[in-house]
């Protein structure tokens, strides 16, 4: 998911995860998803998307311009 996110953007495969991002999107995986959803059985891929935008995953990528290529 990371890799087709950051391909919409123009941005090469990750090699890497930044901290800062990470720690956001993990918060948000657990407490905003998993926590909050009684129902909660897995992870999906709009979950995971949806987790590394709040996270603000690309806004700290060099390269990123803030639209899709």
């Amino acid at each position: 998911m990371i890799n087709a996110l950051r391909a919409e953007h123009g941005l090469p495969d990750a090699t890497e995860w930044p901290m800062q991002s990470f720690e956001r999107f993990v918060y948000f995986i657990l407490v905003r998803v998993a926590y909050e959803d009684p129902d909660f059985m897995e992870l999906t891929e709009a979950n995971i998307r949806e987790g590394l935008l709040r996270a603000g995953y690309l806004e700290i990528e060099p390269g990123y311009r803030g639209v899709p290529a």
